[in-house]
C-alpha cells in the first residue's frame, strides 16, 4: 500500500498505458492483399477474324484457345457479322468435320479456331459476302479427358466439359 501511495494515481495510469502500448506494438497485422486482376481485352481481336483472346488472371488455366487444336466432339461457336443466319454452334463430328451452309462439310480437326475462321472467311468472300468478318471460339472442350487413379474403388476416364 505504501508503494501505491508513493506512485499515486498518475504513476499507476502511466504504468498501465505503457503495458497496453507494448502489447499493441507486438500485435501482427495482416499484410495488404493485392487487388484482384481484371480481365484484359485485346483490342486487336476486333480486326482479327477467328481470334479469341479469352480472359486472363490467376483463376484461368488456359487464357486463350488460339493455340488449341480442335478435336472431335468439341463445340465451336461461329459468328459471322453480316450473315447471322450462318452463325451458330457446331459440334465437330467423329470424322472431324462441321456442316457449313453454302460451304458444305469442312474439315476442322487439327486446326485452331483462328485457322477455321480464316477458312470460313476465304470460303464466303466474293461468292456470298463481300468482306465477311468471321469469329470462331471454342465453347466446349469435349475432347479433353483425364484419369482419376489412386485409392479409389474404380479408376476411370472422365471428359472435361467447359
Amino acid at each position: 500500500m505504501k508503494y501505491l501511495k508513493f506512485v499515486g494515481n498518475t504513476g499507476l495510469l502511466t504504468l498501465l498505458m505503457t503495458i497496453a502500448l507494448m502489447s499493441v506494438s507486438y500485435a501482427q497485422v495482416d499484410p495488404p492483399r493485392p487487388a484482384p486482376q481484371t480481365p484484359r481485352r485485346d483490342p486487336s481481336s476486333d480486326n482479327n477474324p477467328g481470334r479469341n483472346t479469352g480472359r486472363t488472371g490467376p483463376d484461368v488455366i488456359m487464357s486463350s484457345d488460339e493455340d488449341y487444336k480442335l478435336n472431335a466432339s468439341d463445340l465451336i461457336e461461329v459468328n459471322i457479322e453480316d450473315a447471322p443466319e450462318l452463325s451458330g454452334n457446331y459440334r465437330i463430328n467423329k470424322s472431324g468435320t462441321i456442316p457449313m451452309k453454302y460451304l458444305g462439310s469442312m474439315q476442322v480437326v487439327g486446326k485452331t479456331s483462328e485457322e477455321v475462321g480464316a477458312m470460313i472467311t476465304n470460303g464466303l468472300r466474293g461468292r456470298y459476302l463481300k468482306d465477311p468478318k468471321v469469329y470462331v471460339s471454342v465453347k466446349q472442350y469435349n475432347s479433353r479427358t483425364f484419369f482419376i487413379q489412386g485409392r479409389r474403388q474404380v479408376s476411370r476416364r472422365l471428359c472435361h466439359r467447359g
